[in-house]
Protein backbone atom coordinates (compact mmCIF):
# COMPACT_ATOMS: atom_id res chain seq x y z
CA UNK A 1 0.00 0.00 0.00
CA UNK A 2 2.89 2.38 0.85
CA UNK A 3 4.62 1.79 -2.53
CA UNK A 4 1.52 2.17 -4.78
CA UNK A 5 1.21 5.95 -2.39
CA UNK A 6 4.65 6.29 -3.50
CA UNK A 7 4.60 5.23 -6.58
CA UNK A 8 1.55 7.43 -7.48
CA UNK A 9 3.09 10.53 -5.79
CA UNK A 10 6.44 10.23 -8.08
CA UNK A 11 3.87 10.28 -11.07
CA UNK A 12 2.26 13.17 -9.91
CA UNK A 13 5.41 15.45 -9.14
CA UNK A 14 6.42 13.87 -12.53
CA UNK A 15 3.63 15.31 -14.95
CA UNK A 16 3.94 18.68 -12.93
CA UNK A 17 7.18 18.98 -13.63
CA UNK A 18 6.56 18.18 -17.37
CA UNK A 19 4.04 20.56 -17.44
CA UNK A 20 6.30 23.32 -15.81
CA UNK A 21 8.96 22.40 -18.47
CA UNK A 22 6.37 22.85 -21.20
CA UNK A 23 5.20 26.26 -20.04
CA UNK A 24 8.96 27.54 -19.52
CA UNK A 25 9.73 26.50 -23.32
CA UNK A 26 6.81 28.21 -24.57
CA UNK A 27 7.76 31.41 -22.44
CA UNK A 28 10.81 30.82 -24.45
CA UNK A 29 10.25 30.23 -28.00
CA UNK A 30 7.86 34.13 -27.32
CA UNK A 31 10.82 36.13 -26.35
CA UNK A 32 13.38 34.56 -29.06
CA UNK A 33 11.40 33.44 -32.00
CA UNK A 34 10.82 30.63 -33.94
CA UNK A 35 14.01 28.46 -34.98
CA UNK A 36 15.10 27.78 -38.69
CA UNK A 37 13.15 24.87 -40.13
CA UNK A 38 14.87 22.21 -40.67
CA UNK A 39 14.15 22.30 -44.86
CA UNK A 40 15.54 26.24 -45.01
CA UNK A 41 18.59 25.08 -42.96
CA UNK A 42 19.34 22.42 -45.57
CA UNK A 43 18.86 24.74 -48.10
CA UNK A 44 21.31 27.25 -47.24
CA UNK A 45 23.95 24.18 -46.47
CA UNK A 46 23.09 22.93 -50.29
CA UNK A 47 23.45 26.64 -51.69
CA UNK A 48 26.87 27.50 -49.54
CA UNK A 49 28.29 23.84 -50.74
CA UNK A 50 27.45 25.16 -54.41
CA UNK A 51 28.88 28.49 -54.34
CA UNK A 52 32.05 26.67 -52.93
CA UNK A 53 32.12 24.31 -55.49
CA UNK A 54 31.52 27.23 -58.50
CA UNK A 55 34.19 29.34 -56.59
CA UNK A 56 36.72 25.87 -56.37
CA UNK A 57 36.33 25.30 -60.12
CA UNK A 58 39.27 25.34 -62.21
CA UNK A 59 39.35 28.18 -65.14
CA UNK A 60 40.73 27.64 -68.67
CA UNK A 61 43.68 29.12 -70.02
CA UNK A 62 41.34 31.00 -73.06
CA UNK A 63 39.41 32.32 -70.05
CA UNK A 64 42.70 33.74 -68.02
CA UNK A 65 44.09 35.64 -70.82
CA UNK A 66 40.27 37.14 -71.56
CA UNK A 67 40.11 37.96 -68.60
CA UNK A 68 43.21 40.10 -68.68
CA UNK A 69 43.19 41.26 -72.11
CA UNK A 70 39.59 42.95 -70.70
CA UNK A 71 41.78 44.50 -67.60
CA UNK A 72 44.46 45.81 -70.03
CA UNK A 73 41.84 47.71 -71.98
CA UNK A 74 40.53 48.91 -68.95
CA UNK A 75 44.42 50.18 -67.71
CA UNK A 76 44.63 51.67 -71.40
CA UNK A 77 41.74 53.67 -71.20
CA UNK A 78 43.08 54.76 -67.59
CA UNK A 79 45.96 56.17 -68.95
CA UNK A 80 44.13 58.19 -71.60
CA UNK A 81 42.59 59.79 -68.93
CA UNK A 82 45.28 60.36 -67.20
CA UNK A 83 46.76 62.16 -69.65
CA UNK A 84 43.70 64.38 -70.91
CA UNK A 85 43.31 65.25 -67.13
CA UNK A 86 47.19 66.40 -67.28
CA UNK A 87 46.97 68.67 -70.69
CA UNK A 88 43.75 70.28 -69.38
CA UNK A 89 45.81 70.89 -65.81
CA UNK A 90 48.37 72.29 -67.89
CA UNK A 91 45.62 74.81 -70.34
CA UNK A 92 44.57 76.14 -67.01
CA UNK A 93 47.60 77.00 -65.90
CA UNK A 94 48.68 78.77 -68.94
CA UNK A 95 45.80 80.59 -69.08
CA UNK A 96 45.86 81.80 -65.61
CA UNK A 97 49.41 83.04 -66.38
CA UNK A 98 48.16 84.80 -69.11
CA UNK A 99 45.67 86.31 -67.16
CA UNK A 100 48.14 88.09 -64.65
CA UNK A 101 49.85 89.24 -67.43
CA UNK A 102 47.06 91.36 -68.96
CA UNK A 103 46.23 92.52 -65.27
CA UNK A 104 49.88 93.89 -65.11
CA UNK A 105 49.86 95.33 -68.38
CA UNK A 106 46.03 96.76 -67.80
CA UNK A 107 47.63 98.50 -64.56
CA UNK A 108 50.82 100.31 -66.20
CA UNK A 109 48.69 101.37 -68.49
CA UNK A 110 47.07 103.04 -66.17
CA UNK A 111 49.94 104.53 -64.01
CA UNK A 112 51.63 105.78 -67.01
CA UNK A 113 48.17 108.02 -67.73
CA UNK A 114 48.18 108.96 -64.36
CA UNK A 115 51.64 110.28 -64.86
CA UNK A 116 51.35 112.25 -67.96
CA UNK A 117 51.44 116.45 -67.81
CA UNK A 118 51.49 116.23 -63.55
CA UNK A 119 54.56 114.08 -64.05
CA UNK A 120 56.20 116.71 -66.42
CA UNK A 121 55.21 119.70 -64.15
CA UNK A 122 56.37 118.36 -61.14
CA UNK A 123 59.35 117.24 -62.47
CA UNK A 124 60.13 121.54 -63.89
CA UNK A 125 58.95 122.23 -60.02
CA UNK A 126 61.84 120.17 -58.73
CA UNK A 127 64.57 121.97 -60.82
CA UNK A 128 63.44 124.97 -59.56
CA UNK A 129 64.35 126.30 -55.96
CA UNK A 130 61.33 126.16 -53.41
CA UNK A 131 61.95 130.00 -52.16
CA UNK A 132 61.44 131.55 -55.70
CA UNK A 133 58.21 129.91 -55.97
CA UNK A 134 55.06 131.97 -55.28
CA UNK A 135 52.42 130.10 -52.94
CA UNK A 136 50.25 129.06 -55.58
CA UNK A 137 53.35 127.07 -57.14
CA UNK A 138 53.84 126.12 -53.48
CA UNK A 139 50.54 124.46 -53.69
CA UNK A 140 50.71 123.31 -57.06
CA UNK A 141 53.77 121.33 -56.11
CA UNK A 142 52.54 120.09 -52.92
CA UNK A 143 49.22 118.44 -54.88
CA UNK A 144 51.73 117.33 -57.15
CA UNK A 145 53.86 115.68 -54.49
CA UNK A 146 50.90 114.50 -53.04
CA UNK A 147 49.63 112.94 -56.42
CA UNK A 148 52.95 111.38 -56.63
CA UNK A 149 52.73 109.76 -53.35
CA UNK A 150 49.45 108.08 -53.94
CA UNK A 151 50.68 106.75 -56.63
CA UNK A 152 53.69 105.33 -55.36
CA UNK A 153 51.41 103.78 -52.86
CA UNK A 154 49.22 101.94 -55.62
CA UNK A 155 52.05 100.60 -57.00
CA UNK A 156 53.54 99.33 -53.49
CA UNK A 157 50.04 97.59 -52.61
CA UNK A 158 49.98 96.34 -56.11
CA UNK A 159 53.20 94.89 -56.07
CA UNK A 160 52.60 93.52 -52.58
CA UNK A 161 49.32 91.64 -54.00
CA UNK A 162 51.48 90.57 -56.94
CA UNK A 163 54.30 89.23 -54.15
CA UNK A 164 51.02 87.60 -52.51
CA UNK A 165 49.47 85.87 -55.25
CA UNK A 166 52.64 84.86 -56.70
CA UNK A 167 53.37 83.52 -53.50
CA UNK A 168 50.51 81.18 -53.40
CA UNK A 169 50.46 80.06 -57.20
CA UNK A 170 54.06 79.30 -56.61
CA UNK A 171 52.52 76.94 -53.47
CA UNK A 172 50.39 76.06 -55.94
CA UNK A 173 52.75 74.89 -58.42
CA UNK A 174 55.14 72.62 -56.18
CA UNK A 175 51.63 70.88 -54.67
CA UNK A 176 50.89 69.62 -58.52
CA UNK A 177 54.49 69.23 -59.21
CA UNK A 178 54.68 66.56 -56.64
CA UNK A 179 51.46 65.15 -57.27
CA UNK A 180 51.96 64.68 -61.05
CA UNK A 181 55.58 63.25 -60.14
CA UNK A 182 53.91 60.87 -57.82
CA UNK A 183 51.15 60.00 -60.48
CA UNK A 184 53.86 59.34 -63.21
CA UNK A 185 55.96 56.70 -60.86
CA UNK A 186 52.84 55.28 -60.22
CA UNK A 187 52.06 54.93 -63.76
CA UNK A 188 55.24 54.10 -65.09
CA UNK A 189 55.10 51.21 -62.08
CA UNK A 190 52.00 50.83 -63.74
CA UNK A 191 53.14 50.69 -67.61
CA UNK A 192 55.89 48.15 -66.10
CA UNK A 193 53.97 45.93 -64.73
CA UNK A 194 51.04 45.97 -68.27
CA UNK A 195 54.19 45.09 -70.11
CA UNK A 196 54.95 42.05 -67.99
CA UNK A 197 51.35 41.32 -68.78
CA UNK A 198 51.41 41.71 -72.27
CA UNK A 199 54.73 39.76 -72.65
CA UNK A 200 52.99 37.07 -70.70
CA UNK A 201 49.43 36.81 -72.66
CA UNK A 202 51.36 36.85 -75.83
CA UNK A 203 53.41 33.90 -74.73
CA UNK A 204 50.38 32.65 -73.82
CA UNK A 205 48.67 33.35 -77.45
CA UNK A 206 51.33 31.80 -79.20
CA UNK A 207 51.13 28.13 -76.80
CA UNK A 208 47.56 28.70 -77.78
CA UNK A 209 48.52 28.86 -81.50
CA UNK A 210 51.18 26.09 -81.73
CA UNK A 211 48.74 23.93 -79.32
CA UNK A 212 45.83 23.89 -81.66
CA UNK A 213 48.00 24.49 -85.03
CA UNK A 214 46.22 27.69 -86.04
CA UNK A 215 48.60 28.59 -88.88
CA UNK A 216 47.56 25.24 -90.28
CA UNK A 217 43.55 25.92 -89.70
CA UNK A 218 43.53 29.20 -91.27
CA UNK A 219 45.35 27.77 -94.61
CA UNK A 220 42.31 25.49 -94.67
CA UNK A 221 40.01 27.83 -94.46
CA UNK A 222 41.60 30.15 -96.55
CA UNK A 223 42.15 26.99 -99.32
CA UNK A 224 38.47 26.13 -98.98
CA UNK A 225 37.18 29.93 -99.22
CA UNK A 226 39.43 30.02 -102.16
CA UNK A 227 37.80 26.29 -103.69
CA UNK A 228 34.05 27.80 -103.22
CA UNK A 229 35.03 31.30 -105.00
CA UNK A 230 36.80 29.07 -107.82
Amino acid sequence: MGRKFINRYKNENYDQEYEEEEENNKKRMERVGPNIDDVDAMDVEIRQISLEKNMDKPRSREEIIKEELQVAGHQTRTTNQFQKYINAHIEDRLSRIDKIKQAKQAFDKDIEALKGDEFQYLTRLKETKVETLSSKAMQEMLHSLTLNKDITKSKLEHFKNRVKETEQELTRQEKDIERIEKRINEKMLQEKEEKVKEESIKKDLAELSKKYNVNELRKILQSLSTSEDE
